[in-house]
């Protein structure tokens, strides 16, 4: 691992690659982005350029209030790289305070139409989630709501304050990220050759890393998911990812993977989720040297993909799933649960329930 590693990280030294930088608060969109001094302010400007062989660096430590979509693939000799150096990546925006109309009983309604299929927006007050509903927020009655909580459905956001209060009283934040694009922290579709490191990725109403289509060599090194509405790490379609050093935490989902993809997931802590710790549908899943503790429900689930008539969707659909060195502890449901059309290889599985 430590010479995959620093195969990769000397990739951009190559020939013709090029350096790039971005600063949310010292940089400026009109730079050339190509030192610290002259970086980029926004990842938008910082990733359109981007080629096989560069790096993108991130101010350490830096939040970036947008998603990182990468447009660009990389090669197996040259991929390109993003150091995040602790940087954060947040779909939190404060919500407008104008539009909020009474519904009485200090119940406060705005419309809003950020909140659809596995899009599920979450209001914040500073660091504090407080639209905890599991599943689907259409389920919750907001007359129900205590004070001080809230609920994103999908005609608008509902928010009960305190007596005496109304929403002008908190700073209030929506992670619905920018536009209905934004829907992630990471996205990448239909690229190859990537590496993202050292980067937190936080209350997207979707996933905080999202990969889709067609994808190889997709490679994410010491990442954190966090506050996210569906999943915090999940992969789609025929994509292959390796994850080394992850942690997942309350999101609905730790890790949600589906189609006929394949993953590598080593080193990862998930926990505190709403739904689940590791839930996957078909592929090839591997998950090795693994806490999975405390999720709201199921802590691993492992199923095939099936079509709308119960059948798989193909022959990878199936599910072929490796578990080794895992350690499952709390929960509100079983340890582990393997459905039918499903093969399991586990070697050292403790349960500590």
């Amino acid at each position: 691992m430590n010479k995959l590693v620093s195969m990769l990280a000397v990739a951009p030294l190559i020939a013709g690659a090029t350096e790039y930088y971005a600063d949310p608060a010292k940089g400026n969109d009109a730079n050339d982005g190509r030192s610290a001094a002259t970086a980029f302010r926004t990842l938008e400007r910082a990733t359109r350029g981007l080629k096989a062989g560069d790096a993108l660096n991130l101010s350490a430590g830096a939040v970036f209030a947008e998603s990182l979509v990468l447009r660009a693939s990389g090669t197996a000799e040259r991929p390109i790289l993003v150091r995040g150096n602790g940087a954060v990546v947040s779909g939190a925006h404060p919500i407008d305070p104008t539009k909020w109309e009474s519904k009485g009983d200090d119940l406060w309604f705005q419309p809003s139409d950020r909140c659809w299929g596995a899009l599920r927006p979450r209001v914040y007050i500073g660091d504090e989630m407080i639209s905890p509903a599991c599943g689907h927020p259409n389920k919750v009655d907001p007359k129900e709501l205590s004070p001080r909580t809230a609920i994103w459905q999908t005609k608008g956001i509902y928010f009960r304050a305190e007596a005496g209060k109304t929403p002008r009283d908190y700073a209030l934040l929506g992670g619905a990220g920018r536009s209905k694009g934004e829907h992630s922290g990471v996205i990448i579709e239909n690229r190859s050759y990537i590496t993202v490191e050292n980067l937190v990725a936080e209350r997207f109403p979707n996933d905080g890393f999202n990969v889709h289509g067609t994808c190889r060599g997709i490679l994410f090194l010491n990442i954190v998911a966090r506050q996210n509405g569906d999943d915090g790490f999940s992969i789609h379609d025929d994509v292959m990812a390796t994850v080394i050093g992850l942690h997942s935490h309350h999101n609905d989902f730790g890790i949600q993977d589906v189609g006929v993809s394949q993953t590598i997931v080593s080193g990862a802590v998930l926990e505190e989720n709403r739904l689940a710790g590791f839930d996957v549908y078909g592929g090839i899943r591997i998950l090795r040297d693994a806490t999975v503790r405390g999720n709201g429900g199921r802590q691993i689930r492992i199923s095939p993909t099936l079509d709308r008539n119960r059948k798989l969707v193909s022959p990878m659909g199936a599910t072929t799933a490796y578990l080794e060195n895992v350690r499952v502890e709390g929960g509100a449901d079983e340890p582990l649960r393997v459905e039918d059309g499903v093969t399991v290889t586990v070697t050292d599985f403790d349960p500590d329930l």
